[in-house]
């Protein structure tokens, strides 16, 4: 693997890291979903912005450009739905769901922009595979009762919707990268559309701006606080599909599982660890084997060339 594929492959680790807290602050704001996610949304725009700023705020004008609002809309449905998973099932289990994304993405990668050329096929799917079973295996370990209350059926089954919108959102991400996008300005886009989403699905909910104090200072500065997070990971994550490829990049990027369900489990408690910790290292182990996989996938083809 050249030195731009090994970059790829550490920004997507750190990509992990930040996707893998970014919605931690849900168990501890108080506020309802619609208006948490309006703050988070809040938060990516100004992260977004940020960012557009350091970087000496290019500009140019093209319909690729104005295409970065629809995965920032997308990834605002996609996260009320991840946002909702987490209050009702922990956030452990919700990202350990909405994490299957990764086979809509690595498919969309293979299938759109013919990454066999530069991934071993075998190698990508079997690490895909295996970021899928680690999230399956952990969202499956019983969590404890008192530090989930609001369980429900709904809580397994919501996320889903966020797998499939955060999947598609990597396929639009990559299109991004291939219309040469400036990244900066793709950030922008999309931490805007995402600003856009939020807004809309706080006016389709009934919601009145006029409320938003009564949720109080806190579970908005909480909010932001995830959107923000989310932002910077937007930034990693953009590199790492850029160097290491949509099917890597994306796939790395999932093992933000082990960061949620570590935190879930070592901090929030929602899984019992003296009881279940055999099964937790089981998943964990699951998960390397995954960058494993996906780090020969890369490497295979640089050695075969």
């Amino acid at each position: 693997m050249d030195q731009k594929g090994i970059l790829g492959v550490v920004l997507g680790l750190v990509t992990a890291f930040f996707i893998g807290l970014f919605m931690v602050p849900r168990r501890y704001a108080r506020s309802d979903n619609v208006t948490f996610l309006l703050g988070m949304m809040a938060g990516a725009a100004v992260g977004g912005a940020a960012y557009w700023l350091v970087a000496g705020a290019p500009w140019q004008w093209s319909w690729a450009v104005f295409f970065s609002l629809v995965p920032g809309v997308n990834w605002a449905v996609g996260s009320y739905a991840y946002a909702f998973g987490t209050e009702r099932i922990g956030l452990a289990k919700a990202t350990g769901i909405k994490n299957t994304q990764v086979v809509v993405t690595t498919v969309g990668g293979f299938v759109f922009f013919h990454e066999r050329a530069s991934t071993e096929p075998v190698s990508a799917v079997i690490g895909a595979a295996l970021v899928v079973a680690t999230a399956v295996y952990l969202s499956w370990i019983e969590h404890r009762e008192e530090s989930l209350p609001s369980a429900s059926p709904a809580g397994y089954l919501v996320p889903i919707i966020a797998s499939i919108l955060y999947g598609v959102n990597g396929v639009f991400m990559k299109l991004l990268i291939v219309w040469n996008v400036p990244r900066p300005l793709a950030n922008l886009g999309i931490g805007l559309g995402a600003l856009l989403g939020g807004v809309a699905l706080y006016v389709l909910t009934g919601r009145r701006f006029c409320d938003l104090p009564k949720a109080g200072l806190k579970n908005h500065f909480l909010a932001l606080a995830g959107g923000v997070t989310w932002a910077l990971g937007l930034v990693t994550m953009i590199l790492s599909i850029d160097y290491a490829g949509l099917a890597v990049g994306w796939s790395l990027m999932n093992l933000s599982v082990v960061v949620s369900v570590l935190y879930g489990v070592v901090v929030l408690r929602e899984i019992d660890l003296r009881r279940r910790w055999g099964r937790v290292a089981i998943g964990l182990v699951l998960a390397c084997l995954g960058i494993a996989a996906l780090y020969l996938s890369k490497l295979l083809p640089a050695v075969a060339g």
